[in-house]
């Protein structure tokens, strides 16, 4: 495992980076350029974020990170978008993924309640609270609000395959729109972050008690007709 880079406030504007030398400029590079900015920004907050110190850890000169993003306010505003969607995105296309395979209504039905469930857990409160961080850290800013709203776009059509898929085996209602049914299991993921953020005084083995019969609740309202039985499961 990488280490993590120092806090520290300024931010190095020279113009190479120590112990980089020059590469070409690839998908690789840029992909290494941001995964050290969000191990940074991780760490330290947007104030950690060294160019020197990126472009040495990334093994790019100064000038490709130019080259990729830009400046450096572009490349922390797609760093704050991709902490925003990476972990969710990554999720999602698994189960979209799964769910086109799926033949049967009894495991569609499990996955559905697998990504409903990963979005309210508990255990889920440090990525939520980080992808509310990187969010609020994008509204005052234009183009990185652009970045996040295209990320979301991206999710939401991850969530809509897989309600098209249990509309087309029969196990959803077909009169619920996809794109508001995926719009509200991502409100209701986010809105988790008022819980997480008094967790405290929070009884976890309450909590899951709550959360499996808001899931309960929310598949029925959806119109699922196998009830919930992989919550029982994990319970």
């Amino acid at each position: 495992m990488r280490s993590l880079p120092s806090t520290q406030a300024p931010i190095d504007s020279e113009t190479g980076s120590e112990g980089a030398q020059d590469a070409p400029a690839t998908k690789d590079s840029r992909q290494r350029i941001l995964e050290e900015t969000i191990i940074a920004i991780d760490a330290g907050g947007e104030s950690s974020v060294r160019l020197t110190q990126v472009s040495r850890r990334a093994g790019v000169t100064q000038g490709l990170i130019a080259y990729h993003f830009g400046d450096r306010e572009s490349l922390v505003s797609e760093a704050q978008a991709t902490r925003f969607s990476e972990v969710n995105d990554h999720l999602l296309k698994e189960l979209a993924a799964a769910a086109e395979r799926a033949r049967s209504a009894e495991e569609l039905t499990e996955l559905l309640e697998e990504l409903i469930e990963s979005v309210l857990t508990v255990e889920a409160g440090v990525e939520r609270e980080r992808r509310v961080s990187a969010l609020a850290a994008t509204l005052s800013r234009p183009d990185a609000r652009a970045l996040v709203s295209t990320r979301l776009r991206t999710l939401h059509e991850l969530i809509e395959m897989i309600v098209n898929r249990a509309q087309s085996l029969g196990i959803m209602r077909t009169d619920l729109d996809p794109t508001a049914v995926s719009a509200l299991i991502s409100t209701v993921s986010l809105g988790c972050i008022a819980v997480d953020l008094d967790s405290d005084h929070l009884d976890t083995e309450q909590a899951r008690t709550v959360r499996s019969q808001m899931v309960t609740v929310l598949l029925k309202g959806l119109g699922l007709n196998h009830g919930v039985a992989g919550l029982r499961r994990s319970g």
